[in-house]
Order: structure tokens, then sequence, then C-alpha cells
């Protein structure tokens, strides 16, 4: 038998996805990430748009409060399907913001 775990949804109404993704960080809270490897796990599916896969902005604000923290690396994975994800990372601009931003990029395929 499994034991309750305790969990909270938090759903953020703005208008603005960063704005959006800092209120719902505040909510939740961030665990202290110093000198750490952080694996951010997006949902890239596909390339679709949002909802059908996670933002581009909703991902750059979760790597930019990331990297507040003073973390040691960031890697940033997935694994798409039915699609191939070097492809959904290529087109979702994940690559080009890896350069940008500083963090790895884990293709899971």
């Amino acid at each position: 038998m499994l034991g309750r775990v305790k969990s909270k949804v938090v759903v953020a109404f703005d208008s603005d996805r960063a704005s959006g993704t800092k209120k719902v960080v505040a909510t939740l809270g961030m665990p202290n990430l110093a000198s750490k490897s952080v694996f951010v796990k997006p949902n890239f599916n596909t390339a679709d748009p949002a909802p059908g896969s996670t933002h581009t902005d909703t991902l750059r604000t979760m790597i930019q409060m990331i990297k507040e923290s003073r973390q040691k690396r960031i890697i940033v994975g997935d694994r798409s399907g039915p699609a191939k994800t070097s492809k959904v990372f290529q087109e979702k601009g994940v690559f080009t913001l890896s350069k940008e931003l500083g963090f790895e990029c884990l293709v899971l395929d």
C-alpha cells in the first residue's frame, strides 16, 4: 500500500508567461540548488505550440530562476515522440536558448 503524499497544485492566470511562471515558483518555493547539478525536463513530445508542449518563455524563465541559485550546472533533457527529439529541440529553439543562457541539452532518444 502506498502512503499518502501531500502535494500542491498551483495555477497562475497571467497574460505574461514569465510573470506567471515566477508566481507559481514563488508559491511552491524553490529548493536550495546551490552547487548542485539541476536536470530540467520540459514537455516536448512534439514541437506543437503550448499547451501541446512547454512554451519557450516558460523554459527560459525557469532556467533564469535556476541560474540565480548559483547551481553547478543545468541540463535540459527530454525524449520526444513520435518526432525525433533533436528536431523538436531545434524547432522549439532549445539549442539556441542553451547557447544564450548557458545550459546543456540532453537528447534522450
